[in-house]
């Protein structure tokens, strides 16, 4: 992935969401884990242009799901840093991630090595 250009990426994004381009995720990074929970974390990057990193693949209540990049708060509670304003969206990063997340892991049942796996 290569650097980015500042106010270009900004300017792509605006561009999109001022002339009604949908907004594609063109990259998802898998990085699976043996935590308790945590099954694997998550980069996403958004045209090329923005990448958002921390996203979980959780295992919780007997369900798989995608957790937002969050920070805890001074009072021991948890706030998302980055996440969709609506349903569309994050349903959209919810199917790339677990998409990769299942790839990630058919590749390690192959013994082949994953860290980093990509798809995009």
């Amino acid at each position: 992935m290569k650097k980015g250009s500042g106010n270009g990426e900004a300017s792509i994004l605006l561009n999109n969401y001022l002339t009604g381009r949908e907004m594609e995720i063109t990259e998802v990074r898998i990085y699976l884990t043996e935590e308790e929970h945590v099954m694997s974390y998550a980069s996403i990057v958004l045209d090329g242009a923005f990448i958002i990193r921390d996203l979980k693949v959780i295992e919780m209540g007997g369900k798989i799901i995608v957790a937002m990049p969050s920070k805890k708060m001074k009072n021991g509670t948890y706030r998302d840093t980055a996440h969709p304003l609506n349903y569309e969206t994050r349903r959209k990063i919810e199917a790339k991630v677990l998409e990769a997340y299942e790839e990630a892991r058919k590749i390690q049942e192959a013994g082949l090595p994953v860290r980093g796996a990509a798809t995009g």
